[in-house]
């Protein structure tokens, strides 16, 4: 899919900005790749930048993807 492939390159070139990340994570899961999606969302809260909002949003994801 387009977005997952947007995402990728964007980050290529700032592979810092966690809200790629988290656009990353939310294609990724949408598409059902449950471990890409995961990893998206742990590089997204590992990065500054989320509010604290998305970024408790990002972890809630992290737990049901992990079956919690």
């Amino acid at each position: 899919p387009l977005a997952i492939e947007h995402y990728q390159l964007l980050l290529q070139h700032y592979p810092n900005r966690a809200d790629w990340w988290l656009g990353l994570a939310v294609s990724e899961e949408r598409q059902a790749n449950k471990e890409a999606a995961l990893q998206a969302y742990r590089q997204a809260i590992a990065k500054p930048g989320l509010t604290q909002n998305v970024s408790d949003y990002a972890r809630q994801r992290i737990k049901i993807l992990q079956g919690f």
